[in-house]
């Protein structure tokens, strides 16, 4: 999730910006306290899936009178509801698949529970009413739509949505101009008339509390000399396996520690990793799909950083969720594994973009099971051109000599 604040520029701004000091890591929730808020969501990979997002970067370089909070996201949730709390207003711009492609909706939102929701995923209605349940406030909320012409994998979009950018844009700027007013416990219904746009001089990139922790994890990991590397994988790829054949691979030359993630309380792989005489942590995210910078910084006191050179940190097993929250190691790996398919870069984009190495375990199947090697590097390719890429198989051994070789080579 990206997001960042755009607010009026005057003498004692300035003066609050210089305070704030050149980066951005102690902005506070003074900086957007009462800002108008708007949240364009939807999958940038997917085509007109995206415009929330290409609405987002266009308000980004609009010259604007409001103090405006700005929001992409891959998909509304929970979290968000701290935001909307202290918005002033709330404006939610998607995608949809319904009506004439082109055709351009505004629908006020309101609290209603009856909407789809999950811990992953929700709708504007659902997320209001949790922000009301929470808080017991919510600001006035209008979700607009505009109706896609493709959501294929293609990472613009469309000739049609992208000539409707900026009407969409105005639809946004007229909706964000008039709510200054927080009533608790109800919805908020004041509108002013518009304002008057100006441009404004000062844009501040406000982190997440996640990736501010996540630089302090990395700075940690600098302090003692320790190259952090993060495994992201599908449940069942081998990451465990692999984590075992690189400690036979890089030991003695190479002091490795672990941390095991897992949803529930159980200490399976790390018993593994220690038993192969490696320290290792075990995580228990508590049902949550992924680990986060939060987890990391909790484990990492647990190790003797100073006698490491490699910490590896599996993630939990997931292909979606763990690619959105950066835990501040140096180095991302996907494992994928033959029994998945050829497909997965196609079906899950998202987490292979990123990623500095990508593993194709389970080597050792290639004649039994119908995998399209072409077709598979051919969509890694389109998301990571260049991508290191190690074909493995745990069982036989090929590959490890590689992969352990480009290991040692990161840290010298």
């Amino acid at each position: 999730m990206a997001w960042c604040v755009l607010r009026h520029t005057s003498e004692n701004a300035s003066r609050n910006t210089q305070h704030a000091t050149r980066n951005t890591q102690h902005a506070t929730r003074d900086n957007y306290l009462m800002a108008n808020l708007v949240i364009g969501y939807g999958n940038p990979l997917r085509g007109d899936d995206g415009v929330g997002w290409a609405v987002i970067e266009r308000l980004k370089q609009t010259p604007l009178a409001e103090p405006l909070m700005l929001i992409a996201s891959h998909q509304l949730l929970p979290e968000l509801t701290d935001l909307i709390r202290d918005a002033a207003q709330v404006t939610f711009v998607d995608a949809t698949v319904l009506g004439e492609p082109g055709t351009i909706r505004i629908t006020s939102i309101t609290p209603d529970l009856t909407g789809p929701a999950s811990s992953h995923q929700m709708g504007p209605g659902v997320l209001l009413a949790y922000t009301q349940e929470l808080y017991g406030c919510c600001p006035p909320a209008h979700l607009i739509t505009i109706t896609g012409a493709q959501f294929g994998y293609e990472e613009t979009l469309s000739p049609l949505i992208q000539a409707k950018l900026e009407a969409i844009c105005q639809d946004v700027l007229r909706g964000a101009c008039g709510v200054n007013q927080k009533t608790p416990h109800a919805p908020r219904t004041t509108h002013h008339a518009p304002r008057t746009m100006t441009k404004i001089t000062v844009v501040e990139e406000i982190m997440s509390a996640n990736d501010r922790l996540a630089e302090q994890n990395q700075a940690c990991l600098d302090q003692h000399g320790v190259l952090g590397l993060n495994i992201m994988a599908a449940p069942g790829s081998g990451k465990t396996s692999i984590i075992l054949r690189t400690i036979g691979a890089v030991a003695p030359r190479l002091r490795l520690g672990v941390v095991e993630g897992d949803t529930a309380p159980v200490t399976i792989d790390a018993d593994k990793i220690a038993a192969a005489g490696r320290p290792a942590v075990q995580i228990n995210t508590g049902g949550s799909c992924h680990l986060d910078a939060v987890m990391l910084a909790g484990a990492l006191p647990q190790l003797n950083l100073d006698e490491l050179d490699l910490l590896i940190v599996e993630n939990v097993g997931n292909l979606i969720c763990t690619a959105s929250f950066n835990l501040g190691t140096h180095l991302n790996v996907v494992i994928a594994s033959v029994p998945e398919g050829d497909d997965k870069p196609y079906k899950y984009p998202g987490i292979y973009r990123h990623i500095d190495a990508l593993i194709l375990n389970k080597m050792d199947l290639m004649p039994y099971i119908d995998f399209d090697m072409a077709y598979f590097r051919q969509g890694i390719e389109l998301l990571n051109p260049g991508v290191t890429f190690f074909p493995i198989s745990c069982k036989t051994g090929e590959g490890i000599n590689e992969w352990a070789t480009w290991l040692l080579e990161q840290i010298s």
